[in-house]
């Protein structure tokens, strides 16, 4: 055999060996990277499953309230969402500050509505001291559509004809007493008042005078017998005209205060009765 011949088959032979192992090996990597594909998806698949203890889905636990959010809260915390009860309404009447200035312009314009529109207007009505009655601005409220109403003025405070008597009778024993009745300026209610008293103590025989209008902050429902005191430490000589005077006016039902003034002391007696500024009620409801 041809020697060349013989190396050319025995060269092929490697040859062919070698590819063939190259093409197994390849063959073999794909198989195994193939394999490690198919089986990827199984791990995958149970990588994601939830373990056993895992809660349900929050479909399945759904309620109105979420579990969650109620655990969270501590006692304390609910009680601040429990509902408030309604607050208690105040037992107070009063309008704010704001109607009751709204208010008293309104009366106001009612007082000067009443003033212009009728003649003998007392000066008390005039100045805005008093008001005009009860009944006649409750009336002009209603026509103004307004849901409040004044209330009527307190009684007017006159000596009736049985006072007159029993005081007239009780003080007829100290006849010649001077005495100077005083009373508030602008109040016209006061100043009657003056007069019935004016008239009982001239009736008993007393030197009674109506003195000057005054201004005084001395409010009360009665009266005042004040005396007369030189020195602000020194005691006021009373007559004894006058505690019977305050005497009889107390059995009278009449209030009486007894105060004292500074001035000069008079050798024939005088003292003063003061009829008191009469406490103006509320005009407010």
């Amino acid at each position: 055999m041809n020697i060349g011949y013989l190396m050319a088959i025995i060269f092929g032979a490697v040859i062919g060996g070698v590819y063939w192992h190259g093409i197994s090996s390849a063959a073999q990597r794909l198989g195994e990277k193939k394999r490690r594909n198919d089986g990827a998806p199984v791990q995958l698949a149970q990588a994601t499953q939830p373990p056993t203890n895992m809660p349900a889905p929050e479909d399945a636990r759904r309620t109105d309230r979420p579990p969650q959010l109620t655990t969270a809260l501590s006692p304390e915390s609910q009680q601040v969402h429990k509902a408030k009860p309604p607050q208690q309404q105040s037992k107070s009447h009063e309008p704010p500050q704001d109607e009751a200035r709204r208010r008293a312009a309104l009366l106001d314009r009612l007082r000067q509505e009443y003033t212009l529109s009728r003649d003998n207007i007392s000066a008390a009505l005039i100045a805005g001291t008093e008001q005009p009655p009860a009944d006649w601005i409750n009336k002009r409220l209603r026509e103004m559509g307004e849901a409040w109403a004044v209330s009527p003025a307190a009684k007017q405070r006159r000596l009736s004809d049985v006072q007159k008597t029993k005081l007239r009778d009780a003080m007829v024993l100290y006849k010649g007493q001077r005495v100077s009745i005083d009373y508030p300026i602008g109040h016209d209610e006061e100043l009657e008042y003056a007069r019935d008293f004016l008239a009982t103590l001239q009736e008993a025989g007393w030197q009674a005078s109506l003195g000057l209008p005054q201004v005084t902050t001395l409010a009360c429902d009665g009266v005042a017998v004040s005396v007369v005191r030189d020195e602000p430490n020194k005691p006021a000589p009373v007559p004894v005209a006058a505690e019977a005077l305050a005497q009889a006016l107390e059995s009278l039902g009449i209030t009486v205060v007894r105060a004292t003034m500074e001035g000069e002391i008079r050798n024939d007696g005088l003292f003063h009765l003061i009829i008191c500024r009469k406490p103006t009620p509320s005009a407010m409801p």
